[in-house]
């Protein structure tokens, strides 16, 4: 979350003028690159983490239904 949140910052960032074009390619390239890293640490087998989210979030999705 602090990843996406980080790159959504930059983008507004970027279009408020605050941060150059090549900065902003510099420094989104490697934000992307580690959110990347942690959707694919998270999608692993045996890391255990979606077993644990879909437990969590299985009686807030039961609630809605």
């Amino acid at each position: 979350a602090l990843v996406l949140r980080a790159l959504k910052d930059l983008e507004f960032d970027r279009s408020m003028g605050k941060v150059s074009p090549a900065d902003f390619d510099e420094m989104a390239g490697r934000l992307r690159a580690r959110a990347l890293a942690l959707m694919k640490q998270l999608d692993e087998d045996g890391s255990g983490y979606r077993t644990i989210i879909e437990r969590e979030l299985s009686p807030r999705l039961a609630g809605r239904a």
